[in-house]
């Protein structure tokens, strides 16, 4: 295994593995048995997320799978995930850019209708964009 080298004094580090938080867009998530580089000459420390696309889509898949209602960060991730506009999002499920606005809302959430809810969560959990076969 090659040596990690500190990128503000270039000193070799040390790898622990620790539990770390981590702002997934729709929350925090905690990742257990994270690489964590400390440096022993200059005290920094640098978390190594060498496979954060596939943690995104983990997180996104997670989220398409709860069996709770979306909330508003919830929506607003999946919607991002998945390459949709706002307005796109509105078009695809029948509703208004207001209404799809208000559905990531944090200061006045409202919540999806229960058939656009799981269009969203169908286009995450199979991959494709409104008009793909």
């Amino acid at each position: 295994m090659a040596t990690h080298l500190c990128s503000v004094c270039g000193t070799p580090t040390h790898e622990t593995r620790q539990s770390i938080r981590y702002d997934s867009g729709s929350g925090p998530v905690i990742l257990h048995e994270v690489p964590v580089h400390h440096c022993p000459w200059c005290g920094d420390h640098e978390i190594t997320l060498s496979r954060a696309p596939a943690l995104r889509t983990e997180v996104a898949m997670c989220i398409a799978r709860k069996t709770d209602r979306l909330d508003p960060r919830e929506v607003r991730f999946l919607r991002e995930f998945v390459g949709l506009s706002r307005v796109e999002l509105a078009d695809t499920v029948g509703a208004t850019e207001a209404l799809a606005g208000a559905w990531e809302s944090l200061d006045a959430p409202q919540l999806m209708g229960v058939q656009q809810e799981r269009l969203l969560r169908v286009l995450v959990i199979t991959g494709k964009r409104p008009g793909q076969a």
